[in-house]
């Protein structure tokens, strides 16, 4: 049964080795229960975020119904940039992670209903929740377009996204807006 003295958050995420933080803040925070996890293009693929999601899911211990859920793969309008550069090839900057043991069997039972799967798991909750999105935002933007009704199962959307003076990418823009600005629009 969900501790009540908790705040529900779901994470939605593009991890690279900072997503791998949040994803076990978010896990071990004595004031968060992590409801769900999805994945989404951005630091790198979608196949290398979701591989890196359940891998750091494994490496931490999180419990197994914790669902992680692959997401969408590309922006709502433009090309996507991953970051080589800065998470290498694999998105966890080179580190030697072991797989996850269930990795290629939980992954092939995912299907292209990962909307419907996300926003049940939120309204199952029985209370508002926070989505937390720290990578591009593609999937929240899909979630609450087909979706719409979901808003009144959340308690607010917190984003990783913008900039104050000078960006991350070029001098007026961050890596997770310009990825998807019409997402983040």
């Amino acid at each position: 049964m969900a501790d009540k003295s908790k705040k529900p958050v779901w994470l939605d995420c593009d991890p690279g080795h900072d997503d791998a933080l949040a994803i076990i803040l978010a896990a071990y925070h004595p004031s968060l229960e992590l409801i769900g996890i999805s994945t989404v293009v951005g630091n790198q693929t979608l196949d290398r975020t979701t591989q890196n999601a359940y891998k750091v899911a494994y490496i931490a211990g999180l419990p197994s119904h914790i669902p992680i859920i692959r997401g969408c793969g590309e922006s709502l309008c433009r090309h996507v940039t991953t970051c080589p550069e800065i998470h290498g090839q694999t998105g966890l900057g080179g580190a030697d992670v072991p797989e996850h043991p269930e990795y290629k069997t939980l992954t092939k039972q995912q299907d292209e209903n990962y909307l419907w799967n996300i926003y049940q798991k939120i309204i199952s909750v029985g209370r508002p929740v926070t989505l937390i999105a720290t990578g591009q935002l593609t999937n929240v933007a899909l979630l609450l377009k087909v979706f719409p009704q979901i808003t009144k199962s959340l308690l607010e959307i917190v984003l990783m996204g913008g900039c104050i003076g000078i960006g991350n990418i070029t001098p007026g823009s961050e890596f997770n807006i310009m990825n998807d600005p019409d997402a983040a629009h």
